[in-house]
């Protein structure tokens, strides 16, 4: 893995850990889902960016942070997934620098992988490959 993703993924995380990821009671009660992945530059004016979201198996709330590959900014990602058919709608909002802005849109698997596309910042729409869920340790959902 080149050392700007293991960069990207290691500030991902601290941030995905040190923040607040919903209801602290909804945390409490089960595990929350953790989703890691990337999406690849589509030109020179559409930067690529690591994305971390969270997700719990009975809240359809999502949760997560973009960071660009680049290091110009962060955004939030929060949506929403419907329980029935696992599909999901999420609003990328920049918090600092020039974080991506816009939209992603997928879908939940039965076996919890999450897969969709994004669209930000007037580019092309960038496909996300297929994200597995992995639990954070105990405590640090």
């Amino acid at each position: 893995m080149r050392g700007w993703k293991i960069a990207s993924l290691a500030v991902l995380g601290s941030v995905a850990i040190g923040a607040s990821a919903g209801p602290a009671s909804a945390q409490l009660k089960e595990k929350i889902q953790h989703f890691l992945g990337h999406a690849r530059s589509t030109g020179p004016t559409c930067p690529g960016f690591s994305i971390e979201m969270r997700n719990s198996p009975t809240d359809p709330s999502i949760y997560g942070y973009a960071l660009m590959d680049n290091g110009a900014g962060i955004s939030k990602i929060v949506g929403s997934r419907d329980m029935a058919t696992g599909a999901f709608n999420a609003t990328l909002t920049n918090l600092d620098g020039a974080g991506p802005v816009g939209t992603a849109a997928g879908k939940r698997a039965k076996d919890g992988t999450l897969s969709g596309s994004i669209n930000i910042n007037n580019c092309p729409p960038i496909n996300l490959a297929p994200m597995k869920p992995y639990y954070a340790p105990q405590g640090n959902n």
